[in-house]
């Protein structure tokens, strides 16, 4: 089991907002718990998107708070965000990187990166050339990659942003599998958008609907 700190909360939202334009996210105000898998189902422009980054601490929101195990991130950062893993919907690694490359520079991020299961990942991804560059690989080959990255320094909440795309079916059943062994043996969050209704829908414990920037409406 992982690491609990405080309550049964894994992440808390307390009334967050954030505007962009004609844009308005919120007032969002929700606790996610340990174990469980959410699927944040809504339109394109519903704000999936830009609360997956405010969760995973990339943008601030305009007002409102968030704690992640009971503490605030701003004087527990360091701590924080060697337990969390976003996954966004866009793939960026530099050019000439391969993924071992990429785990030697995870090794020096994360203090319980595991190189063990990021290689067992690999293989079952069919990422076989751990020297390959990225400017070589399908988009498919690159997701893969990341996700093998990101779930393999023990995070206890996993952030993903249309986590399904580029993946073929084979790589879409083994991350199923890692979600679900994960949330199940160690209590690891997980919280997932994308529309492929009915894969989330069969996988997620809880579904949470998004509207016009609010949950539930």
């Amino acid at each position: 089991m992982p690491e609990r700190v405080g309550d049964n909360n894994i992440l808390n939202l307390r009334k967050i907002e954030k505007t962009y334009g004609d844009f308005h996210l919120g007032p969002v105000t929700y606790e996610f718990k340990y174990g469980r898998i959410y699927y944040i189902c809504g339109e394109n422009g519903s704000g999936k998107t830009t609360l997956l980054n405010i969760m995973a601490n990339l943008i601030k929101p305009d007002s409102g708070s968030i704690s992640y195990f009971s503490m605030p991130m701003k004087k527990n950062s360091k701590w924080i965000k060697n337990r969390i893993s976003f996954l966004p919907n866009r793939i960026v690694f530099p050019i000439q990187s391969t993924p071992e490359w990429l785990a030697k520079l995870y090794q020096n991020m994360y203090e319980k990166f595991s190189w063990e299961q990021y290689c067992e990942l690999l293989k079952q991804f069919e990422i076989l050339n751990r020297k390959m560059p990225m400017e070589k690989m399908s988009d498919g080959m690159r997701k893969k990659t990341m996700i093998a990255l990101q779930l393999s320094f023990s995070p206890q909440l996993i952030i993903a942003d249309e986590i399904f795309n580029f993946l073929d079916k084979d790589a879409i059943l083994v991350l199923i599998k890692q979600f679900r062994k994960m949330s199940k043996e160690k209590g690891v969050s997980v919280i997932l958008t994308g529309h492929q209704f009915q894969i989330m829908e069969e996988i997620a414990s809880d579904v949470i609907k998004m509207k016009n920037g609010q949950f539930g409406v």
